[in-house]
């Protein structure tokens, strides 16, 4: 056993902290704590195994009983070996000093004061403790990764898999043939209904028979009430079908019109470009054409209705008498 790491002393320094550190008890022989095992379990172990000391006549129990409490990996036997957590490396760093320091101590005191003086480390003081157990478990993920692909870990899986299917074998209740509950309640006096074990005429048919004709009542209360709504939202529904089918109907009706309307403003588009072809404004001198004949028309009726038209005397008389013969020709 190493010596305790002082306070900021890295502990990986040495690998005595991760080796199998002894545990001594008084009069009994020295359980290391092995492995993966928590400071709890040892405590269990080394407690048996003082009682059973007190008597010489139990020394050979002794061995087998605190050898058969120790943990077994549960991932396998070649599993890799399981991490420690900072807290344990320092128990087992701490736990060999101590006890020769107070050698009167017990086992679950020891563990004790250890347990007070990790709470009491300050955070520096528990960092290297606590930077040696990420590391060994990051050895250990490494580890498992390797073993996840061996054949003893698909052994391992098929066992696993095959006590839990046997588990769960072993839970599935057990029923009695349903001749032999019939010949039994007919040597009772009674009988069996459906294969339920409700005697008839017994207080218990009578109020299963009750609760029965109760929720039966009730269904049919509630398809009553699901039969007046289905009717009432039957009405609503044809109403609005019949608004819907009104609406379309106008629709329709100001559609065509619409239509209408464009072919009649096309013709007059068509009647306007081609009897003002001819006339070009003033300013722009831009022609009528199908196309143009709206923007040509905005510019006309604004030189002659604007400020200025007394200057267009000419124009306003040509496009009255082109007006004029729109008029009788239409």
């Amino acid at each position: 056993m190493s010596e305790v790491p002082k306070p900021g002393d890295n502990p990986n320094t040495s690998h005595a902290v991760s080796e199998n550190p002894v545990v001594p008890v008084p009069g009994v022989q020295e359980i290391p704590v092995t492995q993966g095992e928590s400071v709890t379990q040892v405590v269990q172990m080394n407690e048996v195994t003082h009682a059973n000391t007190l008597s010489p006549a139990n020394a050979d129990q002794n061995v087998t009983k605190s050898k058969s409490k120790k943990k077994k990996n549960k991932l396998g036997v070649a599993a890799p070996r399981p991490p420690l957590t900072g807290y344990v490396r320092y128990l087992n760093s701490r736990r060999e000093n101590l006890k020769n320091e107070n050698p009167n101590l017990t086992f679950p005191d020891i563990t004790k004061i250890l347990a007070q003086e990790w709470a009491n480390l300050s955070p520096e003081e528990k960092q290297p403790y606590l930077d040696a157990g990420v590391q060994d478990r990051e050895r250990w993920l490494q580890e498992m990764e390797v073993y996840k692909g061996t054949e003893n870990y698909r052994n391992f899986r098929r066992q696993q898999e095959e006590k839990q299917k046997a588990k769960e074998t072993s839970k599935e209740p057990v029923r009695e043939p349903e001749e032999k509950r019939i010949k039994i309640a007919s040597e009772n006096g009674q009988r069996v209904i459906n294969g339920f074990d409700i005697p008839i005429f017994t207080d218990e048919f009578l109020e299963l028979n009750r609760a029965r004709e109760a929720e039966l009542r009730q269904l049919r209360r509630n398809s009553s009430d699901f039969e007046l709504q289905n009717a009432s939202l039957s009405r609503i529904v044809e109403s609005m079908r019949t608004a819907v089918d009104g609406l379309e109907v106008g629709i329709k009706g100001r559609r065509d019109s619409n239509l209408s309307i464009i072919h009649h403003l096309d013709r007059m588009r068509a009647s306007l470009a081609a009897a003002f072809h001819a006339v070009a404004l003033p300013d722009s001198g831009a022609r009528a054409t199908v196309d143009t004949v709206d923007d040509f028309m905005l510019q006309l009726h604004g030189l002659l209705t604007g400020g200025e038209s007394s200057k267009h005397f000419q124009l306003l008389a040509r496009v009255a008498g082109i007006l004029d013969r729109l008029e009788i020709q239409s």
